[in-house]
């Protein structure tokens, strides 16, 4: 691992956020990449015990779709649950230890859930539980964080450790342009692997040994984007922390006991410095709103699973089929990410004039001296506002696909309201940075560990399990109830966003 005490040198080692377009493909390629096939071996693997011995998912009855559903939902919602009690966590040791030592922690545990996929393939009839052996899967992949939200919170708060508030939503989006490449990518690559080999365990081989590339440039080529001296006072404040809470109380008790919600306090609302009218300080919500808010659109994005299981039903896809639809979308979401989404910002974010109205925290009294937010930052909530709009048309229009093309063609549209990560994870900075005040050093690993927690308990514990129970149920009455629930997600994830307002400007301009 470079040596982090200095990222000022220009040196072959030094930090730079431009890492993060090599890298962020590659995680999402190889996760990607098995993403038809294990839809697809899961289902094979249910279907020996739940229905006929059928390779083809399409082929096989309605109950074994249903098993199939409910397994998957159990595996996510496990996942989701021990990544809830870890992935704060692992946002606050990155803050201490450093983003590549968290980046190569989660490498390294997909590397043993790929290599598990394999095992129970290989012999689901001898081992205890037979394909339930699957959770240990959840297990690993919980304590590492998640599938995704410890490895994006490290991801993002590298980028953050190296960018400025006007450039921050460019670069995340850029970013999030290069992931979606590996996600397009990675299924096309899957599906030809499937096709030459006719073996969907040759998949999961290559996914390991990508994985242990991965693992290895994080632990030893990545450069960190820490100094030792950001990472000691990180150490000392949670020193000083720990030591203000050893006294002997019930609370002091009860806040050991759950050590795992303690990071969410960054996205607690904190009292305004201006009392109201009738001497009650009000307090600033916009944190919390807007992280609820993108957890319910992530709770929307969560039915993806169950819609592929949809298309597989209802089309008679296989896994083939279903990893050119995948990389499909993955395309579309690049092409927006990178090509289209970078020019509205360049040419829209600096010109948007500011609103008065944007610039009122919430629940606190209006004051027409105040100087107007930034720019870019109005300009990031309303591209979420925007993003959000997109994804309620494209659910609304879902269920009423004829076919596979157009099913394919509806969720490609959905590419547009790519942007809404980028911008919320820009605007969730500005908003901490005005919390914790000009000057003072912010621990953006914190931030986007705890917004983790609740994105991992709306994404991975609430969202399968409803939208797995939600098709499970419906699937051979109402198989598109899915797509209603999920608008019903993105609308009231809207009216949340209509109430988030920005601090003035020069409370969010970091130093």
């Amino acid at each position: 691992m470079a040596d982090p005490t200095n990222r000022d040198v220009d040196t072959p080692s030094r930090p730079n956020p431009l890492w993060m377009m090599i890298l962020a493909p590659l995680s999402t390629l190889t996760l990607t990449l098995t993403a038809a096939s294990t839809v697809q071996l899961y289902a094979e693997l249910v279907c020996r015990v739940d229905g006929p011995k059928t390779l083809v998912f399409a082929s096989a009855p309605t109950q074994c779709a249903s098993a199939t559903s409910a397994f998957l939902a159990v595996l996510t919602s496990a996942t989701g649950i021990t990544t809830f009690l870890t992935v704060a966590w692992w946002g606050s040791f990155s803050d201490r230890h450093g983003r590549t030592r968290v980046l190569a922690v989660t490498a390294f545990g997909h590397l043993l859930s790929t290599l598990n996929n394999i095992f129970v393939a290989k012999f689901v009839e001898r081992i205890p539980g037979g394909y339930w052996f699957l959770l240990l899967n959840s297990v690993v992949m919980g304590l590492v964080g998640g599938e995704i939200a410890s490895e994006s919170a490290a991801l993002f708060a590298y980028m953050g450790d190296l960018s400025t508030p006007e450039t921050r939503s460019r670069l995340f989006s850029l970013a999030s342009g290069f992931a979606v490449v590996g996600v397009a990518v990675g299924p096309l690559l899957g599906s030809f692997i499937v096709r030459f080999s006719n073996n969907v365990l040759w998949v999961f081989y290559v996914a390991a040994m990508l994985r242990l590339i991965q693992m290895c440039i994080f632990a030893f080529v990545l450069p960190e984007s820490l100094t030792r001296a950001e990472m000691d006072a990180a150490m000392a404040r949670m020193r000083e922390e720990s030591l203000q809470s050893e006294e002997r109380t019930i609370l002091s008790r009860l806040r050991r006991a759950f050590f795992f919600l303690q990071p969410l306090a960054v996205l607690w609302p904190e009292k305004i410095s201006k009392d109201s009218a009738n001497g009650v300080a009000k307090r600033d919500w916009n944190l919390l709103i807007l992280t609820v808010g993108n957890g319910l659109m992530l709770l929307a994005s969560s039915s993806l699973t169950s819609q592929f299981l949809y298309a597989l039903s209802t089309f008679r896809w296989d896994a083939e089929y279903l990893g050119y639809c995948i990389s499909s979308l993955g395309a579309s979401r690049g092409i927006f990410l990178i090509l289209i989404l970078p020019v509205v910002i360049k040419y829209f974010k600096d010109t948007r004039t500011a609103d008065t109205s944007e610039t009122e925290p919430l629940l606190a009294e209006e004051d027409p001296q105040r100087p107007l937010p930034a720019h870019s930052s109005l300009f990031d909530l309303a591209l979420a506002r925007v993003s959000i709009l997109i994804d309620m048309v494209t659910f609304a229009i879902l269920p009423f696909a004829p076919t596979g093309s157009v099913f394919t063609l509806f969720i490609m549209l959905g590419s547009f309201g790519y942007g809404l990560q980028a911008a919320v994870n820009s605007v969730a900075l500005a908003l901490y940075a005005a919390k914790v005040g000009p000057g003072k050093p912010l621990e953006t690993g914190k931030l986007f560990g705890a917004m983790s927690v609740l994105q991992a308990v709306f994404a991975n514990v609430l969202g399968p399990f409803m939208y797995g129970a939600v098709y499970a149920k419906t699937v051979a009455t109402f198989p598109t109830a899915l797509f209603f629930v999920a608008l019903g997600n993105t609308v009231v994830a809207f009216v949340l966003f209509a109430f988030v307002r920005l601090p003035p400007a020069r409370r969010i301009e970091l130093e």
